[in-house]
């Protein structure tokens, strides 16, 4: 029986029978903290909710949901449901230790198999720039599997900008890792990138594709994500290339890929673009 059956199983009697629809499918787990998306008529029945996947699930210590991420420091807003109520977990994934605030620091699972094929894409004795580093959430775990020359994390947030340092010591990948507090649109190397990430959503600024641009080397790749409307990844991906045109960068398409369904309407969409300069 899957997890949702059970829940729902759990639940019946003790949750509205109109309500119980709208339980969710996808239990994503960081550290040993359960994260759900849950709709606004099921919150005050939060604890409820919590405490039944607690009971499934022994391995699980607490129990929260995600109502948004706000602004360009991508500050999630996090409500506790039930358990422990540390919001600081350790993940390991990817033979990466992430320590992460799961209540101020946005980290999602649903990325892991990005992250895994990235390893495949970085090679051995390159360079990568990290745009949205957050606390090394796509980029740590090249550090730690590849032998690559140098990795430049740039993250704005404070707060992460902390738990990056941090998670570049535990993972001892101090030898790789340039650590950059500051806001990325200042970041002023040129040429140096064999792959640079530009992990933001919704999309990024011109700004922001501009300093990507100057960075990547020639013949080097960026990591373009952004949200895109289910069916409209070609559109999307023909804007990209027009915005890149006109900036005086030649751009080939090499991949698009989408790293998961973000909503009913929307999927995160990476486009790997090859420049030539």
């Amino acid at each position: 029986m899957r997890l949702k059956e059970k829940i729902l199983q759990e639940l019946q009697g003790r949750i509205p029978e109109k309500l119980l629809d709208g339980i969710p499918s996808r239990y994503p787990i960081i550290g040993n903290a359960l994260i759900l998306r849950l709709k606004e008529q099921l919150m005050k029945y939060g604890e409820e909710i919590g405490n039944t996947i607690l009971k499934l699930l022994p391995n699980v210590k607490s129990v929260w949901a995600i109502e948004t991420t706000k602004g360009i420091l991508r500050q999630p807003r996090v409500r506790f449901l039930a358990g422990d109520r540390n919001p600081v977990v350790f993940h390991k994934e990817l033979n990466t230790i992430f320590k992460v605030d799961i209540e101020r620091l946005t980290f999602s699972p649903g990325n892991r198999e990005e992250r895994k094929r990235l390893l495949k894409i970085v090679r051995p004795s390159e360079v990568v720039v990290d745009l949205f580093a957050c606390a090394g959430n796509l980029s740590l775990p090249i550090a730690v599997n590849i032998d690559i020359k140098r990795l430049y994390a740039v993250e704005i947030n404070p707060y992460a900008f902390r738990f990056l340092v941090e998670n570049v010591v535990l993972n001892n990948v101090q030898n790789k890792v340039v650590a950059i507090f500051g806001n990325n649109t200042k970041f002023m190397m040129r040429d140096i990138g064999d792959h640079v990430f530009m992990g933001f959503l919704p999309d990024q600024t011109p700004e922001q594709l501009l300093v990507a641009l100057n960075a990547v080397k020639d013949g080097g790749l960026i990591h373009y994500h952004t949200l895109v409307t289910k069916g409209e990844e070609q559109i999307k991906s023909g804007k990209i290339i027009e915005r890149i045109l006109g900036l005086g960068y030649r751009p080939l398409l090499i991949e698009q890929q989408v790293v998961k369904s973000y909503s009913p309407s929307k999927n995160h969409v990476v486009y790997r673009i090859r420049i030539q300069k």
